[in-house]
C-alpha cells in the first residue's frame, strides 16, 4: 500500500486526506472561501494527529489539477511541492472535475449514466467536463457559458450533473431521466481515491516544473491605487 497525502484546494472547499492505498484514513474540510493559505498547513497537522501519522510516512502527495480558482491551484500546488521535496516523494496531479465526480462513479454505472461535473468559474460560467461510468473522457474540460444550447451539445443518455456550478444553471439542463447534484463538492476523499490510481500507474508529474491547468489564461494587471498586479482570474473565481 501507499500513504497518500491529498490536499484540495481548486473550490471555495479546503480539504485534506489521508488514505493508504485505496482505503481512507481520514478527511478534513473546512468551506470558507479566501481563506486556503492559512488553513491548509493547519488542517494537515490537524489530520495527521489525529490519526497518529507523522508526515515522514508519506509515500506520495496529491494536488489539484485544475481547472479551479488560479489562487487555490497555486496555493495546493506550492504546498504540495514543499512536502514532496522537504520529504523526497513524488507528486501527483488529479483533475479537479473528475475528482468531484468519482464519488458518483457507483451510481453513474447502476444506470449506464455519463457524469457531467461543473465548478463555478463565475457569472454565468462554468468549468465543466463529461466522463463515461467508468471515469473516461467524453469531452475534456472547457470554460463553458451555460445557455438553452448547452444540453443538446452533451452526451445522449441518462446524465449525472454535480458540482458547485450546478446550482447557478440548474434550471437550463432539466430534461426528463437526469439526475442533480449540486451537494456534491469538491472533497480530498475524491481526489484521494484517483490519486490511489495514478500512484498504481506511477503516474506522477515533474517536481520542479509543474504547473496546473487554469484554463483560463492568467493575465497580470496593474490595478489603480499602487497596489500588487492581480489576475483576473483571481478577481473572478475568489
Amino acid at each position: 500500500m501507499a500513504l497518500i497525502l491529498s490536499l484540495e484546494t481548486a473550490t471555495e472547499v479546503c480539504a485534506v486526506a489521508l488514505s493508504d492505498g485505496p482505503q481512507l484514513l481520514g478527511e478534513l474540510r473546512i468551506h470558507q472561501p479566501q481563506r486556503h493559505a492559512s488553513l491548509l498547513t493547519q488542517l494537515v497537522g490537524q489530520l495527521t494527529a489525529d490519526l497518529q501519522l507523522p508526515l515522514q510516512q508519506l509515500q506520495a502527495v496529491a494536488c489539484c489539477a485544475g481547472p479551479g480558482s488560479y489562487t487555490g491551484l497555486r496555493i495546493g500546488v506550492s504546498a504540495a511541492k514543499g512536502y514532496c521535496l522537504a520529504l523526497g516523494i513524488p507528486l501527483i496531479a488529479v483533475d479537479s472535475l473528475l475528482s468531484v465526480a468519482a464519488p458518483l462513479q457507483p451510481l453513474a454505472l447502476q444506470l449506464g449514466a455519463c457524469l457531467l461535473p461543473m465548478l463555478d468559474a463565475r457569472r454565468m460560467e462554468v468549468y465543466m467536463a463529461a466522463y463515461a461510468a467508468d471515469l473516461s473522457v467524453l469531452y475534456p474540460p472547457a470554460a463553458v457559458v451555460v445557455d438553452e444550447a448547452v444540453p443538446h451539445t452533451l452526451p445522449p443518455g441518462p446524465r449525472l450533473y454535480c458540482g458547485d456550478g450546478l446550482a447557478k444553471c440548474q434550471h437550463l439542463l432539466q430534461r426528463p431521466g437526469d439526475l442533480y447534484f449540486p451537494q456534491q463538492l469538491s472533497s480530498a476523499a475524491g481526489m484521494a481515491q484517483l490519486a490511489w490510481q495514478h500512484w498504481q500507474a506511477r503516474q506522477f508529474v515533474p517536481l520542479h516544473s509543474y504547473s496546473p491547468n487554469y484554463l483560463k489564461p492568467v493575465r497580470l494587471t496593474q490595478p489603480a491605487g499602487g497596489q500588487q498586479p492581480t489576475s483576473p482570474a483571481e478577481e473572478n473565481k475568489d
